[in-house]
């Protein structure tokens, strides 16, 4: 059943569609303080701390969701865009200087060479564009020879781009929102990724129901499109 369902997404999803411009971003789905779930955790929620799952999506500029993970809440976003990405991402469908914006969670040395490992022996050619973090501990906002050396290639690229062109990073991450707008349109269709019922409990579970919820999400953008055309 996993299997044929993963067939589904896939479909639906468009994997193999070209995706010159993508985002990755998670959306805390949470369950009472005082669930006795096992499997759910403790982790940081826009304005404090709760309890439940995340969803960890990649996103493509035109509203798909090609890539997506489901995990305790308090596992770092980081380390799971380096589990997620760097295995599947479809690398046939990444043209030369393809864009993944995220935002500052995001902004991890690991993460940078994982992307970079991932893509060597593939006609891709994908950059993570973020914010950069901890700038304030940067001495005169230089940053130290040793420590670029061991950043690598991808991040100090990144860190060179902020250095001198700031504008244009800014006017890049601008449309990272566009990820808000696909979590928007999961969420709020009838039928929809809305709060996790009362009966969806522990990982195996919540994340078949998130899944179908992105199926659905997925045959409804195509009907969408269809009918645009």
């Amino acid at each position: 059943m996993r299997e044929i369902l993963g067939r589904v997404h896939d479909d639906l999803a468009a994997v193999a569609l070209a995706t010159p411009v993508s985002y990755i971003d998670g959306k805390p789905l949470t369950v009472g303080p005082v669930s006795k779930d096992p499997d759910a955790a403790r982790g940081h929620v826009s304005g404090g701390f709760a309890k439940g799952y995340k969803l960890h999506a990649w996103a493509s500029e035109d509203g798909r969701i090609p890539l997506w993970a489901l995990t305790p809440l308090n596992l770092a976003e980081q380390t799971v865009a380096a589990e997620l990405l760097c295995p599947n991402l479809p690398t046939h469908a990444l043209p030369a200087q393809a864009v993944i914006a995220a935002d500052s969670n995001y902004d991890s040395a690991p993460l940078h060479k994982a992307l970079a490992r991932a893509l060597a022996d593939t006609p891709a050619d994908a950059r993570l564009l973020t914010p950069l973090r901890n700038q304030g501990r940067v001495k005169d906002g230089k940053h130290h020879p040793v420590t670029l050396r061991q950043m690598g290639p991808g991040r100090r690229e990144l860190v060179e781009l902020w250095a001198a062109r700031p504008d244009l990073a800014r006017l890049i991450l601008k449309d990272r929102t566009a990820i808000e707008r696909v979590f928007s349109a999961l969420t709020c269709a009838a039928g929809g990724l809305g709060p996790l019922p009362a009966w969806v409990r522990t990982l195996a579970r919540v994340r078949r129901w998130v899944g179908a919820k992105i199926i659905l999400y997925h045959a409804r953008l195509r009907a969408r499109k269809r009918r645009a055309a």
